[in-house]
């Protein structure tokens, strides 16, 4: 354990001390003037604070070190904690900042896609993130749908096996509150409308009356696992809500107004619940519309991001949620750089008819010199996946896709690759479209069938 570690666990157990006696109990064999270096980085860094001055000052525990230590103490033995009004009154839009400039500029870098990177300005790069947001940020709620569960679900409509009906929504809830904040062409403002939008389909089937769904809540709700209780009184709840939307609206650092609503949303508990989830979708609205990565929170571990929440709630101290968020954005921000190989989840209907799938490739192939739209969707319809137009689409690509390293898969051999290549390339000379392994006619071709994303708007429609 290093000095500095040993200096914050020992202010963690004995409180305010003077640095002469923290040197004796840490490492006495250093030195008075190693023991100060070592509290002033302290300090610098936000970790302890010094009180009084001379040979009486006191140290003690700042920042996130000190939310941490609060946290130690059992939450009925904690101090209860109402909403202090102040907390947010006395935030002034750009000139406050609850992020350090430092950070921000480090936060920029990391979200901004280096030239020649597309960003969020390739789809896939958005579905990515409606994948992902969607998974971590149900997962913080308990939910316990894999990542690859998530990624079928919201791409396929597939329900996973023994997970609860309230789960499947959960995750289907947040693919549609990303969908309505991702850019189409426009990202929605940060409005009152807009948050109550986004809790109306977050919170969609999840609460006990959907009058509550989008709605300010009129009644008392309790905090679980706090000292901290949230307002109570219905025109308090209304009149400080407008508040903190007019000042979230104002901000202009587009990472400042994200974390703004990370504090802010969660402690106004403006509505009856779901109110955890609302903020970190509304968080990437500010981001999106700069044209920066989200933050999909996706290594983030609930220990943290509760702690980090407790630490507003109970002492209005946003240090730890700040290394929370901060931690969050730059190590995941470069995935949405541009669109990568990875690995995907792919239907259950394609799992289970892979054989079926090699087959058709082969047949398809072999006898109809490519992918045949009118031959591929009678094979389709005979096997009875006339509803998963997801199967037709993978004989398609799988088509276009082959390669002399994939021959194998699908029993072809190089010379029916070479006819293949031939045919196509005969047929893009003749036509004057483009080459590839599907006949005359099927660019543009689409299945006869709606896909999952049919009758989503905006940039995740698909046809």
């Amino acid at each position: 354990m290093s000095t500095k570690e040993q200096i914050l666990d020992f202010l963690s157990g004995q409180g305010p001390s003077r640095a002469e006696d923290i040197r004796k109990a840490v490492r006495p064999a250093i030195g008075r003037q190693a023991c100060w270096k070592a509290l002033k980085a302290l300090q610098t860094d936000g970790f302890v604070a010094a009180t009084g001055a001379g040979p009486s000052s006191r140290w003690l525990l700042a920042g996130s070190a000190a939310v941490r230590r609060h946290l130690e103490t059992p939450p009925d033995r904690r101090r209860p904690a109402g909403y202090d009004i102040a907390f947010l009154d006395s935030y002034v839009p750009n000139r406050t900042f609850y992020i350090p400039p430092e950070s921000r500029k480090a936060l920029k870098e990391a979200g901004t896609p280096p030239a020649g990177l597309s960003g969020l300005a390739d789809e896939r790069v958005l579905k990515r993130f409606l994948v992902d947001l969607s998974w971590k940020s149900s997962s913080l709620e308990g939910n316990t749908y894999s990542l690859a569960e998530t990624e079928r679900l919201v791409k396929f409509g597939e329900e996973a096996e023994g997970r609860t009906r309230e789960e499947t929504v959960m995750v289907l809830n947040h693919r549609a509150a990303i969908e309505y904040i991702c850019p189409d062409p426009d990202v929605p403002p940060v409005s009152a409308m807009t948050l109550r939008n986004i809790h109306a389909l977050v919170s969609s089937e999840l609460l006990d009356d959907p009058m509550w769904e989008g709605a300010l809540r009129t009644h008392p709700v309790m905090i679980g696992g706090s000292a901290y209780r949230p307002l109570d009184d219905p025109h308090r709840i209304r009149e400080t809500f407008e508040t903190m939307v007019s000042k979230a609206a104002m901000i202009r650092d587009p990472f400042e107004q994200a974390f703004f609503l990370c504090v802010h949303v969660p402690l106004l508990q403006a509505f009856e619940d779901c109110n955890k989830r609302t903020s970190r979708i509304a968080a990437n609205i500010p981001l999106l519309s700069a044209r920066l990565s989200p933050v999909s929170f996706l290594e983030v571990s609930h220990r943290d991001y509760v702690d980090g929440l407790l630490g507003i709630y109970e002492m209005a101290d946003v240090s730890l949620a700040r290394e929370v968020f901060v931690g969050a954005y730059v190590t995941s921000a470069s995935r949405y750089w541009s669109p990568s190989v990875h690995a995907s989840a792919p239907s259950l209907a394609i799992l289970k008819n892979r054989d079926f799938i090699r087959n058709a490739v082969r047949e398809l192939v072999k006898s109809h010199g490519g992918f045949d739209a009118d031959h591929a969707v009678g094979m389709v319809r005979e096997k009875g996946l006339s509803g998963h137009p997801e199967v037709l689409e993978h004989v398609r690509r799988s088509i276009e896709g082959l390669n002399e390293g994939n021959l194998i898969l699908y029993g072809l051999s190089p010379e029916d690759l070479e006819r293949l290549h031939d045919q196509s390339e005969a047929r893009s000379g003749a036509t004057g479209g483009k080459s590839g392994g599907h006949r005359e006619g099927d660019d543009g071709w689409t299945p006869p069938e709606p896909s999952p994303f049919d009758e989503t708007s905006g940039p995740f429609k698909t046809g």
